[in-house]
């Protein structure tokens, strides 16, 4: 698959999940984790940030979730790692700092009672 076709795909792939996104904007889906335990998961509040993302409320969507563009940033990443010229253990590195900076802010975000 040719560099183009490949953009494409992602260009048509994004704007279905944000097609996606506002289409759900009216549905709530409940946080599995928080209904059996009352306690906020680190991912709490992603769908809310992704809708308010996808309807152009960037403070909105940070609010919900301040690290939805990094976490998107690190799926990419590890999924598309294969195909990157970069070496394996940067990528390793990056997403094991991106791991420690999500864990950092729920742990934050959960001692000073932020999560939505």
């Amino acid at each position: 698959m040719t560099a183009t076709k490949k953009l494409i795909l992602h260009i048509v792939a994004l704007v279905l999940i944000i097609l996606a996104a506002l289409a759900l904007r009216s549905i709530t889906i409940p946080c599995v984790f928080r209904e059996l335990t009352n306690i906020p998961c680190p991912s709490c509040g992603l769908t809310r940030s992704i809708r308010a993302l996808a309807s152009g409320d960037l403070r909105l969507s940070l609010y919900y979730h301040p690290l939805t563009i990094l976490i998107a940033a690190l799926l990419l990443l590890a999924f598309h790692r294969n195909k990157l010229k970069i070496s394996s253990k940067v990528i390793d590195l990056i997403l094991i700092a991106g791991s420690v900076v999500i864990i950092v802010v729920y742990i934050y975000r959960l001692s000073n009672n932020l999560i939505p």
